[in-house]
Formats: C-alpha cells, sequence, structure tokens
C-alpha cells in the first residue's frame, strides 16, 4: 500500500538523522568531485553580419545570412584553419565540440563562444574564428555578405565552470532521494509505514472487537 501524508511526516521523524547524513556525505561527495574538475574558461566575440548602416533591404539580408554563418563557423573549413592560425593542440572535431555560436536574424549578430582549459587559448580562439569567418565572407563581394568584429574577445579571468555550487546541490538532492527511497524500503519491510499510527490504532480495535463478536456469536463488524 502507498504511504500517505501521515506516513512520510513519522518516516522524516524517525529517519531524520539519517536523510540528513545522506544528504552531508553526498553533498560532500559532489564538492570533492567538482573540485577536482579541470577548469574551463569562455571567451566570445560579437561578429556584425552587413554593413553598420545600410538600407532596410539590405539589413534583411544579412539577417538571414546570420544562421548559415553560425553553421559555417563551426564547420571543419572554419575550424582546421583556426587551429592552424593559432596552434592549438586539439582535433577540428574538439574545437567544434567547444564552440556555441548563437545567431540573431534582428540584430544581424553572431555571438561566437569558445571553451577551452586556457583562458588565453579560449580568447585567441574566438577572435581567430571570427578572422576566418570574415575571410571566408570576404569571398563574397555583395555587402549585406560581409561581417566586422563588433566586440573582440577578452582573456577571461575567472573560470565558467565546473558550477561547483551546481553540482553540490544536484548531489545533495539525490543522496535525499536516494535515502528516502531506502527508507522506504526498510519501513515496508517492516510494515510500519502502510498506515498512519491512528489508522493502524482504529484497525486494531476493529479486530479486537470483530474477534469479540465471534465469540460471542454475533455477527463480526464490517470496516469502512
Amino acid at each position: 500500500m502507498p504511504l500517505e501524508l501521515g506516513g512520510y511526516f513519522g518516516l522524516v521523524r524517525r529517519w531524520w538523522l539519517v536523510l540528513l547524513a545522506a544528504v552531508a556525505l553526498a553533498s560532500l561527495g559532489g564538492y570533492i568531485v567538482a573540485s577536482r574538475l579541470p577548469a574551463v574558461y569562455e571567451a566570445e566575440v560579437r561578429v556584425l553580419v552587413g554593413p553598420l548602416n545600410t538600407d532596410l533591404d539590405t539589413q534583411r539580408a544579412a539577417g538571414q545570412l546570420t544562421n548559415t554563418y553560425a553553421q559555417l563557423v563551426t564547420s571543419r573549413r572554419v575550424t582546421g584553419a583556426v587551429i592552424d592560425r593559432v596552434g592549438a593542440d586539439m582535433t577540428p572535431g574538439e574545437l567544434e565540440d567547444a564552440i556555441t555560436a548563437v545567431p540573431n536574424d534582428l540584430t544581424r549578430l553572431v555571438v561566437i563562444r569558445v571553451q577551452d582549459g586556457d583562458a588565453n587559448q579560449a580568447a585567441a580562439l574566438a577572435n581567430a574564428l571570427a578572422d576566418e569567418l570574415a575571410t571566408l565572407a570576404a569571398e563574397s563581394d555583395r555587402p549585406e555578405g560581409q561581417t566586422q568584429v563588433i566586440d573582440p574577445a577578452i582573456v577571461p579571468e575567472t573560470p565558467a565552470g565546473p558550477q561547483v555550487l551546481l553540482i553540490v546541490m544536484l548531489a545533495a538532492f539525490a543522496g535525499l532521494l536516494a535515502a528516502i527511497a531506502l527508507v522506504v524500503v526498510i519501513e515496508s519491510a517492516r510494515g510500519t509505514t502502510a498506515v498512519p499510527a491512528d489508522e493502524r490504532g482504529l484497525r486494531q480495535r476493529t479486530g479486537r472487537a470483530q474477534r469479540g463478536a465471534i465469540a460471542r456469536g454475533a455477527p463480526p463488524m464490517s470496516e469502512h
């Protein structure tokens, strides 16, 4: 029989020390794991597609190209050239996984973010991606296809990850759920949490009344 609300409250009262210890141990474990993860830095560069001041038709055409350019940033042609330019010790696939390109067809901006374990290399890779994209865009002589860097990437001072607090909170929550599941199994095996205490008392009294009625030869009471 599933636990009712009163059963859960009683369970917490009986096992609160165990639940608290589980949360504390899980939090400590999460902190130890998170603190040993390598730091990851994120650098960001903003690229404008099309001229800064232009007519409405050109703006619309440039806005439509932002999605294309965001896809080109992670292409093998671009990532391979960027690795050669920066001299990074990684494969094009690894660089692709480290890149996040977010296009906006209204502002005509493509925001390029790169994550790396080295803060200087993260900024160098981001700026090299913007430069390589500009080189690729220069192959077209149409103004809406040109790109220019609005905000170059700077060397990040603080790491973007790992998010220690988030990891600790998730570990604590997982520890609490695991402890509750274990306690429910133990209590259910004992048969102490199937029904709340007041309902168990009522059933015990009803059972005694039924046994007394049977002993006297009267029909047993029906349990509601």
